[in-house]
């Protein structure tokens, strides 16, 4: 019965990194539009509220299906034990880390380059590191894994960003 309760629970946590690292898509890919047009109006203003309730309810299925899967995975006996495993660490690393860069970037304390490649590179790692949990991997690895790649993303969401920028000034 645990086991069922912690394959649903895993799955759960799955579709919340799925909706995440989605809606981390559709937000940049939204944003280069609408740089590339005139001004915002109400129905973008719509669009990007919808696309952080969007990533605020991820968020939550990832960090209500952790907990709820740790708490279920301590009374199964025999279960795996994905409280050792480092990829487990950095998915909690990562999830403190895209809530924390997106209270800075609504605070405007970041660079939009920087909040929004750590916000998509942290919700696209976390559905990685979802789908190949018993990846034996060291943590410093992923965290130097991730690190490269908030920059190589950063670099290319801001060459596109500098190109939509230059269509709308055409």
């Amino acid at each position: 019965m645990l086991e069922i309760l912690a394959n649903a629970l895993a799955g759960f946590h799955t579709i919340g990194a799925a909706i995440g690292a989605g809606g981390a898509l559709y937000a940049e890919i939204f944003y280069l539009k609408s740089l590339a047009t005139e001004p915002q109006d109400a129905l973008e203003r719509q669009w990007f509220t919808i696309t952080f309730n969007t990533l605020a309810w991820g968020m939550f299925v990832v960090l209500f299906s952790s907990v709820a899967l740790t708490i279920t995975q301590f009374f199964l006996p025999d279960g795996p034990q994905y409280v050792l495993h480092s990829p487990l660490w950095m998915q909690h690393t990562l999830s403190v880390i895209i809530i924390l860069a997106a209270w800075f970037l609504s605070r405007r304390a970041f660079p939009w380059w920087f909040g929004s490649s750590l916000v998509f590179s942290g919700w696209w790692m976390l559905f990685a590191l979802d789908a190949w949990l018993e990846t034996p991997i060291s943590y410093l690895t992923l965290v130097f894994s991730y690190i490269l790649l908030v920059f190589i993303v950063g670099a290319a969401w801001e060459y596109l960003r500098f190109h939509a920028r230059e269509r709308r000034h055409a």
